[in-house]
């Protein structure tokens, strides 16, 4: 049998959009999470901890997080893109869709008060989402062409 890494099998539903029933998606994330090696790279723990955000699970999430800088995160150009994931992906909640729309459900993380996310990239727009505990906002940011 081929096997699925544990930050592929996550991310079924989220990027790669599959429809997986909440509590199919809750079983995996708790199954990868309890078996992926303490020595995975720091970009495995991020994509778990995506997950756990956009599932709900905070305390999941923060614990993946934690394991993902003790692992080394920006150390190379994976788990530095799996960083910048887990903040508009995972924290700013921005799913992008294959019809041509967009979706924002941030969370923020325990003990962070506000997210600003700036140039964001959507169709030929560019967004800037705040986030703050009394909700959301979504901006077009000043557009500048290219030189």
């Amino acid at each position: 049998p081929t096997s699925v890494p544990a930050a592929g099998a996550v991310q079924l539903a989220h990027p790669l959009g599959m429809a997986i029933d909440p509590t199919v998606r809750d079983n995996d994330l708790n199954y990868y999470s309890a078996v992926t090696s303490p020595t995975a790279p720091p970009s495995t723990w991020l994509a778990i901890a995506e997950a756990h955000t956009r599932a709900g699970n905070a305390t999941a999430a923060e614990a993946a997080r934690a394991r993902a800088l003790e692992a080394g995160v920006g150390a190379d150009l994976e788990s530095a893109g799996a960083l910048l994931s887990l903040m508009w992906s995972g924290y700013g909640g921005v799913s992008f869709h294959t019809n041509g729309t967009m979706t924002v459900a941030p969370q923020l993380p325990a003990g962070i008060d506000s997210l600003v996310l700036r140039q964001l990239q959507f169709l030929s727009n560019r967004l800037i989402l705040r986030v703050d505990a009394k909700g959301w906002t979504l901006e077009l940011a000043p557009f500048s062409p290219p030189e």
